[in-house]
């Protein structure tokens, strides 16, 4: 082979060469390009797919808003129903009522006329439905009762339940109380008619109280507690029946509230104290005893009656603390008395029946006693006629606990009840009082003296003690001892004192004249 030859070859193998690596080349570019517009074409595709998605997304957006909205506004909606609405009856509520006797109450500011009237009605006994038939009887009860309201009522007049069985009504446009009136009477008949529940057959009565609305009055609240006083009213009266607000009698019920919180801080502030009155003896004017009186010396309202607080202590049963401090005082003060004066009194203490029930009352007695050096038979327990224990049994042996310890019984206020005298053989008694009733109208009444008369007799023939109360003029002293009673108290001699009074009257008598400078 010629060199020339062989270079020709040389050079075509590397023309061949070039030829394969630039096809090669080209082949990849045109894969690359193939590749890199598809990926393009593919970004395009999913462009045009984001937004089309987006397009359809925005309106999808905007209907989940408006539901949402919808929504929300429907539980509101729900929640602005109940507040203002009773879920039982479907009647307005106390909220609602509240609201529009403002609203009422602001357009009776300047007007001439009365607006109208609220009406508070309870029914009578329900309890006793529920006691007998259950609450589901109770619950189909009230239903019933705010149907009869709803077709006994002008659509202008409002309904409301205010809870449990107590209802109300709003009566717009009735300007005078007889229209008021008469409305609530068809009420009450509407009420009475009988109903069946449940194959349940019986009637039911409804009391009503009234409350005007009108220019004086400043708050809804001051009406619904004008017409709830009305409503107390109307039941103290027996029920079934309307009372009218008066303003007079809701200031006494408000003072008799007030009262009765007070009455439980008193105690605890020291405002209680003791006066004493004298239980003299006739016949030389000395001093027998006294009785211990309970007064309230209120910061603000300064002395309080008894008859204003005692009652309502009894009722509240705050009577029992009372009277626990009453009767360790008055241990307290005669043993003052006693180291003072070199002298023993009679000391004559009232006390209720709620005292005496609690089991612990013969156990307080004894440790007062004890604790002042008291002598048991210088204390005298006051009980009237009112006194309710369980059973006669019971306050029988009770009585005789007491006359165990050296402690005498006095019946307080005797012969003014049906059966003083009938207590007499019931119960073991060393002293009976004599009502100051008598004794004031012995000059006036021959059955009054007769029946002091009486009295003085039977304490002698029994052996009981015997004294009078509300001596006030000397002839009624000289009656009492002309039927041989010798021991009486009354303002005639002295009103009841404090403790450092009554030690200067000690000191002096009642001859020296300083009990006339008392009265």
């Amino acid at each position: 082979m010629s060199f020339g030859f062989a270079v020709w070859i040389l050079v075509c193998l590397a023309l061949l060469l070039l030829l394969a690596r630039t096809t090669l080349a080209i082949l990849k570019w045109k894969k690359r390009s193939s590749m890199q517009q598809s990926d393009e074409e593919l970004l395009q595709q999913q462009r045009r797919l984001v937004e089309n998605f987006s397009q359809q997304r925005i309106p999808r957006q905007n209907e989940a808003l408006y539901e949402e909205i919808r929504e929300r506004m429907r539980v509101e909606e729900k929640l602005r129903h109940l507040a203002y609405h009773d879920p039982l009856t479907g009647l307005s509520n106390r909220a609602y009522l509240l609201n529009v006797l403002g609203d009422e109450l602001n357009s009776a500011r300047g007007a001439a006329k009365t607006r109208g009237f609220l009406l508070y009605m309870d029914l009578d006994r329900f309890q006793t439905v529920n006691g007998l038939w259950g609450h589901h009887i109770g619950d189909l009860l009230l239903k019933e009762v705010a149907h009869r309201l709803r077709v006994s009522t002008r659509s202008e007049d409002i309904l409301i339940r205010l809870g449990g069985d107590e209802f109300a009504i709003l009566i717009t446009r009735i300007y005078d109380r007889e229209q008021a009136a008469r409305m609530a009477e068809r009420l009450l008949g509407v009420i009475e008619e009988p109903v069946d529940l449940e194959g349940i057959s019986f009637s039911v009565t409804a009391s009503i109280g009234l409350c005007v609305l009108d220019a004086d009055r400043t708050s809804a609240e001051e009406v619904l507690r004008g017409a709830d006083v009305a409503l107390q009213h109307a039941k103290k009266a027996g029920g079934n029946t309307y009372s009218f607000y008066d303003a007079a009698e809701g200031d006494a019920i408000f003072l008799r509230l007030q009262t009765t919180l007070q009455l439980k801080q008193a105690l605890e502030r020291k405002e209680f104290e003791l006066h004493y009155q004298p239980i003299v003896d006739l016949r030389d004017l000395s001093i027998y005893g006294v009785e211990s009186l309970v007064r309230w010396r209120h910061p603000i309202r300064g002395m309080i009656s008894p008859g204003e607080f005692v009652r309502l202590a009894e009722e509240t049963g705050y009577i029992v603390p009372l009277g626990s401090w009453v009767l360790e005082q008055t241990c307290a003060d005669m043993q003052t008395i006693r180291q003072t004066l070199k002298t023993d009194l009679l000391a004559s203490i009232n006390v209720s029946s709620q005292q005496l029930e609690k089991a612990g009352f013969l156990t307080g007695l004894s440790d007062a006693l004890a604790k002042y050096q008291v002598p048991p038979q210088s204390v005298q327990l006051e009980v009237t006629e009112s006194i309710t224990l369980k059973d006669a049994g019971q306050t029988g042996a009770l009585f005789q606990q007491i006359q165990a310890m050296g402690v005498s019984i006095a019946f307080d206020d005797f012969g003014t009840g049906y059966s003083s005298l009938l207590y007499l053989q019931k119960y073991p008694i060393d002293a009976i009082k004599i009502d100051q009733s008598f004794v004031r109208n012995m000059q006036k009444d021959a059955v009054s003296s007769g029946i002091v008369q009486f009295l003085v007799e039977l304490s002698r023939s029994t052996g009981m003690r015997i004294s009078a109360e509300g001596v006030e003029e000397p002839a009624q002293a000289q009656a009492l001892m002309e039927c041989g009673c010798f021991y009486a108290q009354g303002y005639l001699y002295s009103r009841p004192v404090p403790l450092k009074d009554l030690l200067e009257l000690l000191r002096h008598g009642l001859k020296a004249g300083f009990a006339s400078r008392l009265r």
